[in-house]
């Protein structure tokens, strides 16, 4: 009997925490890789707090579980952190195999993050993957005519260092771009909560006519739904919103530093250039292939037979 085999897969993410606050990218990076492995015939756990839709996976509750039961415990999507609740998680599981997957590396010199075995970064690294979330195929959503703007805002990056997040210039940018518009504009806020499902997140990003985003997972729904979207980067010299787009072929991904009038006119560019339809079709298709490759890659990591 091969007892290693028959040893379990754990996923944790930022719904482990009770404090974490999880979004729409989060959800769907855990739920893609939870139904990969079990299509590979893997019993798989995850240890989450948040309510995550994976499949047939045990959701459970990290500290009332065996630890050796496990032969490898991946960390899926977000930036690696070095908070004590999530190394105290890992040291639980200390004799298991550990591996981070779909990640942001902030500092690779951080304990939180050589905690790891194997790191398989979408940003931060040498080398890349891109990021999980687009693996499947949208759910089906009621198309309705698009008629507003919408925004999705990070807000302040602290992870980065306040001296390189420059979240209230773009936020003010933004703010006299939509005044000038006129249009109707609303707010999505992506993540999952109470009275903020996943359903209606996703029908928010189907909904709009234009996606101004300063979030990696704001331009990847928008990818998702094909929703034409403008991006900017906050963080100086940037990070994962410039790291991970830059693979994919839209335009219209810019730096905090981007001007007003450049911006302006960004956003009237993919409201009304003709052949932006088959343009955001044709990234998104990208961003699904690049998904769908990233996690092949990461199942396999997982699974040790990379």
């Amino acid at each position: 009997m091969n007892i290693r085999a028959e040893k379990r897969i754990l996923i944790a993410w930022w719904g482990t925490s009770k404090h974490g606050s999880p979004t729409i990218g989060d959800h769907m990076a855990v739920s893609n890789v939870a139904l990969a492995l079990q299509q590979s015939g893997v019993k798989v756990d995850v240890a989450s707090y948040h309510h995550v839709e994976c499949g047939d996976a045990n959701i459970v509750n990290w500290t009332q579980i065996n630890p050796g039961a496990y032969r490898c415990v991946a960390f899926v999507c977000g930036p690696l952190s070095n908070e004590l609740y999530f190394r105290l998680f890992f040291f639980r599981f200390r004799h298991a195999r550990k591996v981070a997957v779909g990640v942001s590396v902030i500092d690779p010199t951080l304990p939180g993050t050589r905690l790891f075995d194997e790191i398989i970064a979408r940003d931060g690294m040498p080398q890349e993957e891109f990021d999980l979330s687009l693996a499947t195929a949208p759910q089906q959503i009621a198309r309705r005519e698009r008629r507003h703007i919408a925004l999705c805002l990070r807000g302040h990056q602290r992870e980065y260092g306040d001296a390189n997040c420059y979240s209230t210039r773009v936020d003010r940018t933004i703010s006299e771009i939509t005044r000038q518009f006129g249009d109707h504009v609303e707010r999505i806020e992506t993540v999952v909560g109470k009275h903020n499902s996943v359903q209606h997140i996703h029908q928010s990003f189907a909904d709009a006519k234009l996606i101004i985003t300063t979030r990696l997972h704001g331009a990847l729904l928008a990818l998702h739904h094909c929703t034409p979207f403008v991006a900017i980067d906050q963080i100086k010299g940037g990070r994962k919103v410039t790291s991970v787009l830059g693979k994919v072929p839209w335009d219209h991904v810019y730096p905090f530093d981007v001007d007003e009038v450049a911006l302006e006119k960004a956003c009237h560019d993919v409201i009304s250039e003709p052949g932006i339809n088959h343009c955001i079709h044709k990234a998104s298709q990208c961003a699904r292939e690049l998904s769908q490759q990233a996690l092949r890659h990461a199942v396999d990591v997982i699974l040790d037979r990379s």
